[in-house]
């Protein structure tokens, strides 16, 4: 086999989160070019960067290619990974991702030849310099593999990095920055030690950050470096350990940064972790609202999530939340194992009630690799058990049904998403009027709305009481 220098990552067409840079292989691609010299990785983003995919190929002259991706990027994966083998078939391929974690050895229906289990940077090198140094590859932790002969071979898993700080910060030049709406973008930690039903972690129940001078060398090299005004933490649970967190905020005051600088959480924070003391601190650095994982207000429905909170503590946070002069916004998960429609829409009178800020609300969905997909398989509720089809519309107009209960139909389900969506988007549109008069910003309220067509279309669909989402999607699954 050729020597390994050429190193191409791809992230698929409509993979980035919020079209922000893929951190995963910025990771990846970093941390193989700090410990092998010679080696050339380029990371092409297919979701921002306009690029004739063959051309690219036969101009960089690969000499393996990475492809990541989630379970609901499948058909945009396989369909990739077709078009690379068709283009060349000599070249090697590996996947990696939490689709293939989750899926291990299943994910060979696809045309790959290795694929990483969990995390990537250790793994990917020493496959690279197992095969460059004609090794077995039976050695490499974490790696299932195609032999010659067709046959699969899954190594044993790789054990987790213990201490995160030793992987290299990422090379922010190996992305096209300047293509994406979101580019402060930063995960302080790996993997959620909680064990909600739904949740895939393809790091496993574990949690390890890095350290609160890591944190800020980076947020500080955004800054200083691209100019960048905010700086969005997309870790699965960054305030974990509060007094880490405390500790960012604290470096972020102590060198001035909190002038240069706003700090954004945008994923679903537990509303049993948060104190004043951490909200007064989150706001000093920049934060305005909070996106905490309520999912559901009745506890029954949080019981049988496994969340592990209660209605006393999504009522404190709430108090506390407001309280630090913080806005409160909430992810809802619609038909969970014990919820029905009657529980979900008690769940929305509860927003209400609490006058929280926004919700985004989407169906339960059973990934593979959770304690939900196995429940759904022993129970046979499945509707859909089609992975490409599990997606979620950039429009906000699809997400299929994959499976049902006895007490939570199809139909109802359809009509809980309705409802939540048409809220949602009149949650959106009222804020967007209070910014305009309150703050005496119309133009950045009708910049908003103009570039979020969906939530428009949600807004006056609602209003007609115009279902939104099974056609649209019946017509793309058929592609």
């Amino acid at each position: 086999m050729k020597e390994i220098r050429n190193i191409l990552f791809l992230q698929p067409a409509g993979g980035s989160l919020n079209f922000s840079p893929p951190l995963g292989l910025g990771y990846v691609a970093t941390y193989l070019k700090n410990r092998l010299p010679g080696i050339n990785p380029k990371i092409v983003d297919l979701s921002v960067e306009e690029t004739d995919l063959e051309s690219l190929i036969d101009s960089f002259r690969p000499d393996i290619v990475g492809v990541t991706g989630t379970t609901t990027m499948a058909k945009d994966v396989r369909l990739l990974l077709e078009r690379i083998r068709s283009h060349n078939s000599a070249i090697p391929i590996v996947l990696g991702g939490p689709h293939a974690t989750a899926l291990k050895s299943e994910i060979f229906y696809l045309p790959i030849d290795f694929a990483v289990m969990g995390e990537g940077e250790e793994t990917l090198f020493e496959l690279i310099t197992n095969l460059n140094g004609g090794h077995d590859l039976s050695e490499v932790d974490g790696l299932i593999y195609r032999r010659q002969d067709g046959s699969i071979v899954a190594n044993k898993p790789r054990a987790l990095i213990t201490n995160i700080d030793n992987i290299p910060k990422i090379d922010w030049s190996l992305f096209r920055m300047d293509e994406y709406v979101v580019r402060g973008v930063i995960v302080s930690s790996r993997g959620c030690p909680y064990n909600c039903i739904f949740c895939s972690q393809p790091f496993g129940r574990s949690w390890r950050a890095h350290s609160p001078e890591y944190v800020f060398d980076v947020i500080k090299e955004l800054v200083d470096k691209y100019g960048l005004e905010t700086v969005r933490f997309m870790d699965d649970n960054p305030l974990s350990d509060k007094e880490r967190f405390g500790q960012i905020c604290k470096l972020i005051i102590d060198n001035g940064y909190h002038e240069k600088v706003k700090i954004e959480l945008n994923t679903g924070t537990r509303m049993d972790i948060v104190d004043r003391e951490l909200l007064m601190l989150l706001k000093q650095v920049g934060v305005r609202s909070i996106w905490f994982g309520l999912e559901s207000a009745v506890p029954e429905v949080l019981k049988g999530m496994r969340k592990g909170i209660s209605l006393k503590n999504i009522r404190e946070a709430i108090v506390l939340t407001r309280s630090a002069g913080l806005t409160m916004n909430a992810f809802i998960t619609i038909g969970m194992p014990g919820d029905t429609y009657e529980r979900s829409m008690e769940t929305m009178k509860f927003v209400k009630r609490h006058k929280i800020g926004l919700t985004s609300a989407r169906l339960a969905t059973p990934f593979p690799g959770t304690d939900l997909f196995d429940w759904v398989e022993k129970n046979g509720r499945w509707i859909n058990k089609d992975y490409e089809t599990w997606y979620w519309d950039r429009t906000r107009l699809a997400q299929p049904v994959s499976f049902d209960t006895e007490d939570f139909t199809k139909e109802e389900r359809i009509k809980a998403l309705n409802k939540w969506l048409g809220f949602g988007a009149f949650q959106l549109m009222r804020l967007a009027v209070h910014t305009s008069i309150w703050h005496g910003s119309p133009r950045n309220s009708i910049e908003f709305v103009m570039n979020n067509p969906g939530i428009m279309m949600d807004f006056i669909r609602n209003i007609l009481g115009i279902p939104r989402y099974q056609k649209k999607h019946a017509e793309r699954a058929r592609e």
